[in-house]
């Protein structure tokens, strides 16, 4: 079995799918912009976050501790590039998605659709990594699910 086809095959038996794909330096790579992609993501799994807040949210490094003392007052991207590429932070950002399952009270087991989905964004060094935080998500959203329907 292939590496590619295990990742298939980890995230189908955890009915899985990574919505979009982020490599974070190739996405400030741009100077003092980033991409358009990337302000949607951060947009869209944070809303009026600050983007150091946002950082935080995902798993990523205290974004304080990797940038140099001039950059942590700003909010300037540029800043962000030279932190990425001087500490070697090759990142992706991936947003996970899960069929919503739903759980009835007395059963054990649960049904679910993709036609209706819940995502969550996460940050990983690899995909083996994002396939691992998706997995421990995932876990942690059925089981608060679960709990709701008892």
């Amino acid at each position: 079995m292939t590496e590619q086809t295990a990742h298939h095959y980890q995230l189908e038996q955890a009915s899985i799918r990574f919505g979009t794909i982020i490599y974070l330096p190739a996405a400030i790579s741009g100077g003092d912009v980033f991409s358009e992609d990337l302000e949607e993501a951060l947009e869209d799994g944070f809303g009026d976050k600050s983007w150091r807040d946002a950082w935080g949210t995902i798993g990523f490094p205290d974004i304080d501790a990797i940038l140099p003392e001039d950059a942590r007052r700003s909010e300037r991207s540029d800043y962000y590039n030279e932190a990425f590429y001087r500490r070697d932070l090759a990142w992706f950002l991936v947003k996970v998605e899960i069929p919503v399952p739903t759980y009835q009270k007395g059963f054990s087991g649960h049904s679910f659709s993709w036609g209706y989905y819940q995502s969550h964004w996460l940050a990983a060094r690899t995909i083996d990594e994002a396939i691992r935080k998706a997995v421990a998500w995932r876990d942690e959203y059925h089981a608060k699910k679960l709990s709701e329907a008892a």
